[in-house]
């Protein structure tokens, strides 16, 4: 065991799993919560969401910042939906047009609409497309045997 993590591939692989980990932790958490964190920039708006089994990043401008940095947890997901239902109106609705929309990840814009009178770009990616990846990334970095280095003759 004392030279099973000699070389830089084993740690990787070892980071590489604790991120793998950390980032299915957050997937089972979004499942019942929402996590939401904003940060404004002069008079841009950038969103970083966790709800539903997916991570979102958002960004566009705002008509007037309030605050630096917003963070914000629901109980469930179920009351974020109710308000965000009530909140968007039929003109809201429509507004979504999405320009890539692959297996786990999609990317879109919001046009403006009376509830939002900006442009807001996105980017949505369900985290089991960077879950999977890392695990088995890490499970090759951990276990595959180094290779020998040939003995000068």
């Amino acid at each position: 065991m004392h030279t099973y993590f000699h070389g830089w591939r084993r740690k990787a692989g070892v980071a590489m799993l604790v991120m793998a980990l950390a980032l299915f932790v957050t997937w089972g958490r979004s499942q019942i919560i929402y996590d939401g964190f904003v940060i404004l920039m002069s008079d841009m708006r950038y969103d970083i969401n966790s709800d539903r089994s997916r991570f979102s990043f958002e960004w566009g401008r705002e008509e007037e910042p309030s605050t630096l940095f917003t963070w914000w947890v629901t109980d469930t997901y179920k009351n974020w939906d109710i308000r965000l239902l009530g909140f968007l109106d039929d003109d809201a609705k429509t507004a979504f047009a999405w320009r890539l929309d692959l297996v786990g990840c999609s990317i879109g814009t919001c046009s403006p609409h009376r509830a939002n009178p900006f442009e807001r770009s996105f980017v949505v990616v369900s985290y089991w497309v960077a879950v999977l990846p890392l695990t088995l990334l890490s499970a090759y970095l951990i276990l595959w045997k180094p290779r020998k280095r040939p003995s000068p003759n």
